[in-house]
């Protein structure tokens, strides 16, 4: 967990920098990709999308992408800790009305404002009325 909450607190300096630079209001505007060895901590204790998952939430980005090498395109902002790659770059997919995250809208919208993960808890709370 050691390991993470530096993750954190590097994201969190790299974002309050944009947001300072008035370059977003928000770090739900933000993807994030963690440029990781092939094998390490990171990759030892979760799977990718566990893992994407947990950054997400833990970070408050829109979207985590796990990649072995690379910088994702229109980088805003970048730094390394602990062998690991933090690249920050805007979210470029739709606002979801009801979480504000940037999300890839569903392949069949039953509400077109907000994104897959929303829509199936809609659904879920609908059902149980």
């Amino acid at each position: 967990w050691e390991q993470l909450f530096a993750l954190r607190v590097v994201a969190n300096r790299m974002i309050g920098e944009l947001k300072s630079a008035s370059q977003v209001k928000t770090s739900e505007q933000l993807a994030l990709e963690v440029v990781v060895p092939e094998e390490g901590w990171l990759r030892s204790i979760f799977s990718g999308e566990e893992v994407e998952n947990l950054l997400e939430q833990v970070l408050g980005v829109s979207k985590c992408k796990l990649v072995t090498s690379g910088a994702a395109q229109g980088a805003i902002a970048s730094e390394s800790v602990e062998g690991i790659e933090l690249v920050l770059s805007l979210a470029e997919d739709r606002l979801c009305d009801r979480c504000r995250r940037h999300t890839v809208p569903a392949a069949a919208p039953v509400t077109p404002s907000v994104c897959p993960r929303c829509q199936g808890v809609l659904h879920e709370l609908e059902a149980a009325a």
